[in-house]
């Protein structure tokens, strides 16, 4: 257990700001590390790709869904405890993954990790916001984006070099070995903190659970359900119904789950925006991309994998330097930045697919894209922590929500469009522009109104 002294000692906080960084790359690598070898997963298991495919679905959806409970836990029950518990249940996780005997049973692990790492995210960010000064705040936020981007761009090669090498099972013990670090150096470095005595408001936890689930899970069966599925619409009206709910419930709750204040704060709200749209924008070109490059340009497999590494290696090479972006224009002007320059970069690959500009031209688009995301990263969990609103209760797991939102709304535009015309790629990089400006302009109504909702 660390003392205060320790905290504050420069090398004890540097273990302890990577100790708590790891458990962000962690839960990271762990749900893209899979995307390579699914196949031989499902040949050795004998199912299908799409059964499979559940070992992905079904951590993101778990994840996303538990997302707002994680940081209640961590100050009902004290942060260091609870983020030691959730990095040992997604190393626990990962062991059993590795034995794991048939498909069923690694499911089953891929949920329990999705909800460990749901208690992981929104810890690391609160975590960083405490451990450092609001000055050196920004900094500290920075080395979690790298984190971020460093899981999605190493998880895909590892994968691969990890299954041909020593098989696919070992492809879940690179979690196994870091979550033992971050507990030990957590455990170890991070000071103790006191439990606030919050009782968990369950109509609020209830409806915004509920909302996220049946939202997400309507999302992502567009492309298999169509759009006038009336299944697909009883999901989305269930989602609707919950979602307002949850809006009325911490309008009127005496301790509501989320603080109404938060989403009057502009900083809080302009980074849910932010990180909504600007996520939104860099999965649907990290899907489409490599399809249009198989597809349209006959690029081989392996290097089509390795062109489209391109933004998340941008991301972990710019998000150290975004901080001095977050300290010069502040947390809300360089998430407006970032949304023109993911704007930009959408257009240019529109322009580059509709005027067959060639491979080229892909690859500026592709390093704007991706070091605006690092910026938003930093930027927007600047502006989440700012306020005590939007850093304590379920604040910092709604933003996160947001943002595991985004990660999904993008690969689902790229299904509905391609479904409708299968050379539609222009279409597919100008709607996600358009919808990043679109949350352009809604912050920069958010700033000039400064309050979004009345006063409860």
């Amino acid at each position: 257990m660390a003392s205060s002294a320790e905290t504050r000692n420069p090398s004890g906080r540097t273990i302890a700001t990577v100790a708590v960084v790891s458990g962000t790359f962690m839960s990271v690598l762990g749900s893209t590390i899979l995307n390579v070898p699914i196949a031989d997963i499902a040949r050795d298991l004998h199912v299908s790709i799409a059964d499979a495919s559940l070992l992905i679905t079904s951590q993101a959806i778990t994840f996303a869904t538990l997302l707002p409970l994680g940081d209640w836990l961590g100050n009902r029950f004290g942060r260091r405890k609870v983020y030691c518990i959730v990095i040992a249940v997604y190393g626990i996780g990962s062991v059993v993954g590795a034995v794991a005997p048939n498909l069923a049973v690694l499911v089953v692990v891929r949920i329990v990790q999705g909800a460990a790492a749901a208690g992981i995210v929104p810890l690391v960010m609160t975590l960083l916001a405490e451990l450092y000064d609001p000055g050196d705040r920004p900094l500290a936020l920075s080395a979690w984006a790298m984190a971020n981007s460093a899981g999605q761009a190493l998880g895909p090669p590892l994968g691969g070099i990890f299954t041909s090498l020593f098989g696919w099972r070992s492809i879940f013990l690179p979690a196994a070995f870091i979550a033992v670090f971050a507990c030990i150096g957590a455990w170890r470095y991070l000071p103790g903190d006191v439990p606030r005595r919050q009782p968990l408001e369950w109509r609020g936890a209830g409806t915004l659970t509920l909302a996220a689930l049946l939202l997400l899970s309507a999302l992502t069966a567009i492309p298999q359900l169509g759009l006038r599925s009336p299944w697909l619409a009883l999901i989305a009206l269930g989602g609707g119904a919950s979602l307002f709910a949850f809006i009325w419930v911490i309008r009127t709750a005496p301790a509501p789950f989320v603080s109404p204040q938060a989403f009057r704060e502009p900083s809080y709200v302009t980074s849910c925006v932010g990180i909504f749209a600007s996520t939104l924008a860099f999965a649907a070109a990290l899907l489409a991309i490599p399809l249009y490059l198989r597809q349209a340009l006959a690029v081989p497999v392996a290097a089509a994998g390795f062109i489209t590494l391109t933004m998340p290696l941008a991301m972990a090479l710019i998000a150290p330097f975004s901080s001095v972006l977050v300290r010069r224009y502040g947390s809300g002007g360089t998430i407006q930045l970032g949304l023109i320059a993911v704007a930009a970069a959408a257009a240019l690959l529109a322009l580059t697919v509709y005027l067959q500009l060639g491979l080229w031209m892909f690859f500026p688009a592709m390093v704007l894209l991706g070091a605006a995301l690092a910026a938003q990263y930093t930027a927007g969990a600047s502006g989440a922590t700012q306020t005590a609103a939007g850093r304590y209760g379920a604040g910092i797991g709604f933003f996160n929500l947001l943002r595991i939102a985004g990660a999904a709304a993008g690969p689902a535009l790229v299904a509905i469009v391609l479904q409708q015309d299968a050379a539609a790629y222009a279409q597919i990089f100008a709607i996600s522009g358009v919808l990043v400006l679109a949350g352009f302009a809604f912050t920069l109504a958010v700033e000039r109104r400064q309050v979004i909702a009345k006063p409860t």
